[in-house]
């Protein structure tokens, strides 16, 4: 699991490299050309994982990732057009489009000839969930990273808030009433939406641990009233830059201060039912020059001198810290940057991660990413991206719709006659195209990408009679 979850990472990285998020401030459509190479370092991983890491080493080193990124700060439309090029015969590339909204993208590809998928992204982690159960595929990790689809599971919860204290601008005053309204409103959410049910279900199957997800979710209505505010209801102090939700009592729960181009904001709520501390604090700053700076801090963890009642469950679900510093808000530009991301609890694979990259006006990029491999051990070097990332002429980008859509194979919905037949359609196609690519890999990457798609029982779900 840890190898593809490197793989993962890498593919993360790279679209870090050409994140729409690097645009301009707030123009209609952005669009930008690049060119990028690859390294992947082996030579990090634990012996027993080595010489399989090395296949995918030597499958990266060899590729080129071409193409344009054209993306729509109002519609979220994005239209990404690429190739993967084996730069020992630049012929034997293969092409491939990304295009739509964050609530449905399609791909095709001449490796699909005539067929396109469609990605129904609010059903991705029910998809992650099959996956896992069928094939034992992490998919609802990388899924996290895509912040649309935690998003579009809590959207519920938030628009339940939003209706009842979402429009408060001046300080206000809200009774009990409110709160049993909201909690209700929240409890009917936790036992309907099953988009929610599958996030929750999802993120804990690898680890086991799906009794404690959902007690502490499906607490959350009895959390709110019984622990949040105890007594009477809730305040709102807007105070020039200044922002407090606060209790009966006057104990600070939400705090937000904004101004100078800067904003920082921190959640402290009062010890759930089990005994554990939700905490989440945020600081973010964009500087004269246009760097954007982040530190991040959350935790959902038992405090430290827990009592013995709380000795069977786990001391942390979730930890993470992220710091970034003095990445290009605009792009390009001259920048010299980094990242240092730490996870830990028992939710996600525990890991230690590092980016530093350096950009420069004329659109040259260079990032490198390092990982911890042993506990406690120092970060080593295990993929750097370089290349070019430029501005171009936008050619437009439509307002995709769900109809742009409905006429292609839904691959979150799949079922068994539809995944057959169109495998059918596509086998020939598939097959030709990828033949001449293939050709041009090393033997190691061939071995390691058909190790892993056998391992997962890939290989027996397209190879059907």
């Amino acid at each position: 699991m840890k190898r593809l979850l490197v793989v993962f990472f890498v593919l993360i990285l790279f679209s870090t490299a050409i994140s729409p998020s690097l645009a301009e401030d707030n123009p209609s459509v952005c669009s930008y050309d690049f060119d990028l190479r690859f390294h992947m370092n082996a030579d990090i991983f634990r012996v027993r994982e080595r010489d399989h890491m090395q296949g995918y080493a030597e499958l990266l080193n060899m590729l080129e990732l071409k193409g344009n990124l054209t993306y729509s700060p109002a519609t979220k439309a994005i239209d990404l057009n690429a190739e993967i090029i084996p730069v020992t015969n630049p012929e034997a590339s293969v092409s491939f489009r990304l295009y739509g909204v964050p609530d449905n993208m399609g791909l095709s590809s001449p490796l699909l000839g005539d067929e396109t998928i469609w990605f129904q992204n609010p059903f991705l982690m029910e998809f992650a969930f099959k996956t896992w159960n069928n094939l034992q595929f992490p998919l609802q990790y990388l899924a996290l990273l895509y912040p649309y689809v935690t998003e579009a599971a809590f959207r519920r919860l938030a628009d339940a808030w939003n209706v009842r204290f979402g429009a408060v601008h001046e300080s206000a005053s809200f009774s009990r009433e409110d709160l049993v309204s909201l909690s209700e409103s929240w409890s009917a959410v936790l036992h309907e939406d099953t988009q929610l049910k599958y996030w929750i279900y999802s993120l804990s199957l690898p680890v086991k641990q799906g009794d404690i997800m959902e007690t502490e979710f499906y607490r959350l209505p009895d959390y709110l009233l019984n622990r949040v505010f105890p007594e009477g209801g809730m305040h709102y102090v807007a105070d020039g830059e200044t922002e407090i939700w606060s209790n009966e009592q006057g104990v600070p729960l939400f705090t937000r201060i904004t101004g100078n181009g800067s904003s920082e904001w921190t959640l402290s709520l009062p010890e759930t039912e089990s005994g554990y501390l939700p905490r989440l604090s945020v600081r973010s700053v964009t500087d004269s020059n246009s760097r954007y700076s982040l530190a991040l801090e959350g935790s959902y963890n038992l405090p430290e001198n827990r009592s013995s009642v709380h000795a069977a469950l786990p001391e942390s679900l979730i930890a993470v810290s992220l710091n970034m510093n003095n990445w290009p808000a605009a792009c390009p530009m001259d920048a010299d940057f980094d990242a240092t991301l730490t996870v830990g609890g028992i939710l996600y694979p525990n890991n230690v991660m590092a980016v530093r990259g350096t950009s420069t006006a004329d659109g040259n990029i260079s990032l490198t990413l390092s990982v911890q491999v042993e506990e406690d051990g120092p970060l080593s070097d295990v993929f750097s991206c370089t290349g070019t990332v430029v501005p171009a002429v936008p050619s437009g980008v439509p307002g995709y719709t769900r109809d742009d859509f409905v006429s292609f194979l839904s691959i979150f919905n799949v079922s068994d006659s539809s995944k057959d037949d169109f495998i059918h359609r596509v086998r020939r196609p598939l097959f030709l195209g990828i033949s001449n690519f293939l050709n041009e890999l090393p033997a190691g990457a061939c071995q390691s990408v058909m190790d892993d798609l056998e391992d997962y029982g890939v290989l027996d779900m397209v190879l059907i009679d």
